[in-house]
């Protein structure tokens, strides 16, 4: 039960140390699968503070892959400790303030976040061109916190965002039209899959509210999420 809040037994396996719990998974890749697991570890934790308000308090983080110069990013992200080299990579939590704060069973199939983050990395990892790769990781890392203005991924990518735009403008795109692709792509997947509400969909997609999650479906697909998701269960 306490595992589901998290992946799900398909993926992960949960221990229990006094007042921690571990949520570990295997991992065979090494270097080759370290940057999709950075990713998706991110992922999961910003949706887990989102769905557990102040309640994520994390004790310790380990990751596949080389130990990078510095630590600083992954610890400040994570608030805790951070180790490289894992063959088991792993999340440690404080129990206690994360079951508190359960007020009832979470939609079903949240596994189904770390298929969906495989998918998107595998897509992006085609993409021959740096910028545009490194754009799709920035976005993929910070829609969910809904902190992928152009100014805040500008920044991350260490460019001002006129010149982010020039340098999209000579693929064909504008910023914004890579952000609708990125969120349009994520919304059909979720809303093909997950069980989760609407509401709790346009959260994971970094809408402000259902409403504008509806609106910006509606200019993609000519229909409603709702719609979409009734269609895809005929």
């Amino acid at each position: 039960m306490c595992e589901r809040h998290f992946y799900g037994v398909s993926f992960a396996v949960l221990s229990a140390d006094n007042e921690t719990w571990t949520i570990a998974w295997p991992d065979k890749l090494g270097d080759a699968n370290s940057v999709f697991v950075q990713i998706a570890f991110a992922v999961l934790v910003t949706f887990m503070r989102h769905r557990f308000p102040g309640a994520v308090k994390l004790t310790g983080v380990t990751l596949p892959g080389s130990r990078p110069a510095s630590l600083l990013k992954f610890e400040r992200f994570f608030g805790c400790p951070v180790e490289f080299e894992a063959n088991r990579p792993s999340l440690s939590f404080e129990s206690t303030p994360i079951f508190s704060s359960v007020g009832g069973d979470l939609p079903a199939d949240y596994q189904i976040m770390r298929r969906e983050q495989i998918l998107a990395v595998q897509h992006q990892s085609l993409i021959a061109e740096p910028l545009l790769r490194k754009l799709q990781i920035e976005l993929l890392e910070r829609i969910p916190n809904s902190r992928s203005s152009l100014g805040e991924i500008a920044s991350a990518l260490h460019l001002t965002p006129r010149t982010l735009q020039r340098r999209l403008g000579s693929f064909g795109f504008t910023y914004q039209e890579v952000l609708d692709g990125v969120r349009e792509q994520l919304a059909l997947r979720y809303l093909r899959y997950f069980t989760l509400s609407l509401a709790e969909t346009a959260i994971l997609l970094g809408f402000s509210n259902q409403s504008a999650f509806t609106r910006a479906f509606r200019h993609w697909m000519q229909m409603t999420p709702m719609e979409f998701r009734n269609s895809r269960s005929h």
